[in-house]
């Protein structure tokens, strides 16, 4: 009856630590989720203001490259095929 008693201690105690522990990982599964959703929210922060930049200076480029008249062709540097004044002839 005692070894009864010792052993159904240890399992109770056993499933408390067990419950601990799970709770603990998902506490911190939940800390992290949160810390990666503002990690993502910043980043998308940061590309978002790059795009603004990039869209500004992109214009500012296509003013200069007007009044220098030089053309500008989308296919510049991307194409095999058709390359802008500034580029190599193929």
């Amino acid at each position: 009856m005692l070894v009864e008693a010792i052993k159904q201690l240890q399992d109770q105690n056993y499933n408390l630590i067990h419950t601990q522990v799970c709770m603990s990982a998902v506490e911190n599964q939940s800390s992290m989720l949160g810390q990666l959703q503002k990690s993502v929210s910043e980043l998308s922060s940061v590309v978002q203001a790059q795009k603004l930049v990039i869209d500004r200076l992109s214009t500012q480029l296509n003013f200069l490259l007007s009044y220098l008249d030089i053309s500008n062709t989308q296919d510049c540097f991307w194409s095999t095929d058709k390359y802008c004044s500034l580029c190599y002839s193929r």
